[in-house]
């Protein structure tokens, strides 16, 4: 007879459901589900409830978040500058970084994030090479991606003042 610890049986459930609720996000899209699993353990969940404060501008983070569910206030100086929602991420310099948090994000409703710190994310990408290359190359494509679509902003402002 063999005994299967409970606790072993429900994070490996824990991992699998997260790998599924990664297939579209924006780090783990193109890696295949064998992959999602094993960098599943890097991701944690957060539950959020109305008014929450997720980050605070200014405060030091080492934290990426995805919005799985809900959706939150991004705040410059207290002005609301954007809304984000499901497939949403924000805070991935900090997994590159450890400048102060440029925003407040605050839970809009009850909602649900995904989280990978950068200690996390570090140390998979040291016992997974070949995966965590993939993941941080995807990371760099999507700053990549922000600062291009911030410099056009910032060029179109430019030439209408």
């Amino acid at each position: 007879m063999i005994a299967i610890e409970p606790e072993a049986v429900l994070e490996a459930e824990a991992v699998a459901a997260r790998a599924k609720a990664m297939e579209s996000l924006f780090l783990f899209e193109d890696l295949p589900f064998h992959a999602r699993l094993r960098v599943g353990r890097i991701v944690n969940e957060l539950f959020v409830t109305p008014g929450q404060v997720i980050t605070r501008q200014g405060d030091m983070g080492d934290t990426l978040y995805v919005v799985v569910q809900g959706q939150v206030s991004v705040l410059v100086d207290e002005r609301e500058v954007v809304q984000l929602s499901e497939g949403d991420h924000f805070g991935e310099l900090a997994l590159v970084d450890t400048d102060p948090r440029s925003a407040t994000v605050m839970a809009k409703g009850f909602g649900h994030l995904l989280t990978i710190d950068r200690d996390a994310l570090r140390e998979y990408c040291m016992m997974e090479p070949a995966l965590g290359n993939l993941v941080l190359w995807k990371l760099v494509a999507t700053l990549g991606r922000r600062l291009r679509n911030m410099n056009a902003q910032f060029a179109a402002t430019v030439s209408t003042a």
